[in-house]
């Protein structure tokens, strides 16, 4: 029962650990984009 309940709680972690770190990717991408879309704009 005891190793049910810790992976339960190990894989809730995990799955919001890996939520804002492909949050925090989708941002900085985003950021590297719109950088380069405003380059070509000042160009």
């Amino acid at each position: 029962m005891y190793w049910r309940c810790y992976l339960r709680t190990s894989f809730s972690g995990w799955s919001l650990a890996w939520l804002s770190f492909s949050l925090l990717i989708l941002v900085i991408y985003h950021r590297k984009r719109w950088d380069r879309n405003e380059d070509f704009t000042h160009r």
